[in-house]
């Protein structure tokens, strides 16, 4: 199956409370919802993220929630 994420991005250095900003949109594909989640979570931290969150919204869109890691 395949699936579009919903992708929240909390900006390096956020203040507590601040809102995420929108992700650039990702399409994953597995064979099980449980494949989908880790599909999702291998590709944001591919793209440099650290993932907070991946869940379905009540409606069955993916929504992911990733961090910016500092730079080295």
């Amino acid at each position: 199956m395949e699936q579009a994420v919903d992708v929240h991005v909390i900006r390096k250095g956020a203040a507590p409370g601040e809102p995420p900003r929108p992700g650039a949109p990702m399409t994953v594909q597995a064979d099980t919802i449980d494949g989908l989640r880790e599909a999702a979570r291998q590709q944001l931290e591919a793209r440099g993220f650290r993932v907070r969150a991946i869940s379905f919204s009540p409606k069955g869109r993916l929504i992911a929630y990733a961090e910016e890691q500092p730079t080295p």
